[in-house]
């Protein structure tokens, strides 16, 4: 790498990006295939050059080295030495390696909390353990207990870079830097296991159950051919079965745990490439009567659904406990009655059901490649922007 910046950002974004090419046919069924095998990074860091030494760093660099391979720490993922690292050895003993980009044959830095100048870089060889990892090559220095351990990406950036003065000796940047690809495949890469306690199976697809904060909102288009001339029209389209539907949600994550089971299930459905179930969380259906364990006809309030269109829909039905259930409509009478394919399992009094939801639950992809994580001040708190589209 050409430089190495262990500056301390006022802020940085992380990205995961995967690309997948989709061939949809005129009813909406789709054909996608995934191009890469393992998610490229992007690391969108804004920096306060507050001192002279960090302007000086930074003019000098971008001057020489704009065009090279910038190494970039993720700051969010940093942890410390919990036991002094000596001069020779490979052994680094720390207090987390979990929910961070450590990865065998690739770099981290040690950085002086005290001085950002005074850092080592180094190559991962292994992640032993928790708190444990092993460098390929001894190390230099000797870092005492609460350095700052950062696994770090090199990185290409824009030719072109904007730095701003808006007070006196005060400079700021904010630099978009792309994980640079090298001929070789990501080492040991392989796809994340999907923790199925956080995401479930129903159906033999695992279910999104993360409940969306404001904004929210749905999009609809059915791409129907119209013709029109002389102010008459002539339109050919099938209601209902064929529209397509895209959710766009806002969804708050608290812990790096958290955070990290996104990300593992974004990569291991590659991005758009892989599908799964997601409930709209909105009241679809009402119902209208107290209902024991063992029933299966549900009386509903009017939906505005006819028989064809709703038989064959699966739904998401929680209780007033927390708990839920996954069902599939398998019959309607009209539209104010429906029949599950199997019990309901769970008995409610006509009182306690304003607490029960029941919507929709539909089987989706991704409707993005990239999973950006925007943190909030702390690397365990992040807002996070995602769209899903419903499948046919």
């Amino acid at each position: 790498m050409s430089v190495f910046v262990p500056i301390p950002v006022s802020e940085q974004s992380l990205s995961h990006t995967w690309k997948t090419t989709i061939q949809e046919n005129v009813n909406g069924g789709e054909k996608r295939s995934a191009i890469f095998t393992w998610p490229r990074v992007t690391l969108d860091s804004t920096y306060q050059l507050t001192t002279d030494e960090r302007i000086r760093f930074m003019h000098t660099h971008l001057f020489r080295e704009v065009n090279g391979v910038w190494g970039i720490p993720v700051f969010s993922d940093v942890t410390t030495l919990t036991a002094e690292a000596a001069s020779g050895q490979k052994v680094m003993t720390v207090a987390a390696t979990d929910y961070r980009h450590f990865y065998s044959g690739r770099h981290f830095i040690l950085v002086d909390p005290n001085n950002w100048e005074s850092d080592e870089v180094g190559v991962t060889g292994t992640v032993d353990s928790a708190t444990q990892i092993t460098t390929e090559e001894n190390l230099e220095y000797t870092w005492p207990i609460g350095t700052l351990v950062y696994p770090i990406f090199g990185c290409w950036i824009s030719d072109t870079q904007k730095l701003s003065a808006p007070y006196y000796k005060i400079n700021g940047i904010r630099i978009e830097a792309k994980e640079r690809i090298a001929t070789d495949r990501h080492p040991g890469y392989t796809l994340p296991t999907i923790d199925t306690g956080v995401f479930p199976v129903y159906n033999s697809l695992n279910l999104f159950l993360k409940r969306p904060q404001n904004p929210a909102a749905e999009q609809y288009n059915f791409p129907h051919e119209v013709l029109r001339f002389n102010g008459y029209d002539t339109d050919w389209y099938q209601p209902g079965r064929e529209t397509r539907v895209l959710f766009n949600r806002t969804h708050l994550y608290t812990s790096k745990k958290e955070i990290y089971d996104l990300l593992d299930f974004f990569d291991a459905k590659q991005g758009r490439f892989g599908s799964f179930y997601l409930p709209t969380y909105m009241e679809d259906i009402k119902i209208n009567t107290a209902f024991l364990l063992g029933d299966t006809v549900l009386d509903v309030k009017t939906m505005y659904y006819t028989e064809t269109e709703i038989v064959g829909k699966h739904v998401y039905i929680q209780f007033p406990d927390g708990s839920y259930v996954c069902r599939e409509i398998s019959a309607s009478t009209g539209d104010t009655s429906i029949t599950l394919d199997s019990a309901i399992g769970t008995t409610v009094q006509l009182g306690s059901l304003p607490q029960v939801l029941c919507c929709f639950l539909y089987e989706v992809r991704f409707n993005i490649d990239e999973l950006k994580i925007d943190y909030m001040k702390r690397d365990a708190l992040a807002k996070i922007q995602m769209s899903f589209k419903q499948l046919l």
